[in-house]
Parts: C-alpha cells; structure tokens; sequence
C-alpha cells in the first residue's frame, strides 16, 4: 500500500550547484551549503566531466566507468570535507555528469528542476575580475531560476 501524499506538504527546495576541482567552485558549494541551511533546502551537487580525460575510447566520445568513478569520489570527498567545516547537516546529493556538450549548458538543463542555481566565479585579475566566465555567463543568461556567481578569493 502507498501512503497518499499531503498536497499541502512541498518538497524541500533545491540548490544545485556545478562543482569542478577548482578553489572558486569550493566556495561555491560552501555558500550553497549555508543558503541551503536558512532555506531548509537540499543541495545537489554536480559534476561535469568531459570525454577525453585518461580513459578516452578512441572511438566514442564516452566517459569511462573508471573516470566517472574517480570523479564521483573527489567530489564527495569535496561535499564531505566542506559540510564538516560547516558544521552542517545540509542533505547534499552528488552527481557526476560524464557530457560531450558544454558545461554551461548542462547546468542551465538541470537548472530547469531547481530553486536556485549557483556557480563560482573564476575572476583573473584586472580586467577579468569585471567579467564573467563562460560557464556562469550562460547560466546568467539562460536559466530560468534564479543564479548565483560566487566570486573566487
């Protein structure tokens, strides 16, 4: 038998936020990780990772299991280790992505199913700090939720 679900009961809201191995999109999850704690939302981590990397098939443009599986493990020792620091208890969901298309564009798709979208933002300095990257430019741009752009530091 299958409970009835209460039409008056919302899911939790969700943050997803695009993590890659750089410091900005660290503090990226970071401030997720404590919007999500004033918000009662959950936070869904995910990863991109292009074909091509150690494991590429020299035929199909295809993300190896071993690439997917090593990449899965840095970020959810990521997502641990600044939930620890924290001091949070933020429900986070992980997702590694193996995608041929770009990355901007795959968070605006995946953005379609949240509450907010979050990025970093990595500033070069000069004139670089007044522009945006292109990933988070196409977010800003495209995505249908609100965006967030961490600033790096």
């Amino acid at each position: 038998m299958v409970a009835a679900r209460d039409p008056n009961t919302r899911p939790a809201p969700v943050i997803l936020v695009g993590v890659d191995t750089s410091a900005c999109s660290a503090q990226a999850l970071r401030w997720a990780i404590a919007e999500a704690d004033r918000r009662s939302a959950v936070v869904r981590a995910v990863r991109c990772i292009r074909p091509g990397g150690s494991h590429r098939h020299p035929v199909l443009d295809v993300v190896a299991d071993s690439e997917r599986a090593d990449a899965e493990q840095g970020l959810r020792a990521l997502v641990d280790r600044v939930v620890t620091e924290a001091g949070s208890d933020v429900p986070v969901a992980c997702e590694v992505l193996g995608t041929a298309g770009r990355v901007g564009d795959v968070l605006v798709d995946l953005a379609a199913d949240a509450d907010l979208l979050v990025v970093g933002r990595r500033g070069t300095g000069g004139l670089g700090q007044l522009l945006l990257g292109s990933v988070s430019r196409r977010c800003a741009e495209a995505t249908i939720c609100p965006v967030v752009v961490v600033p790096c530091s």
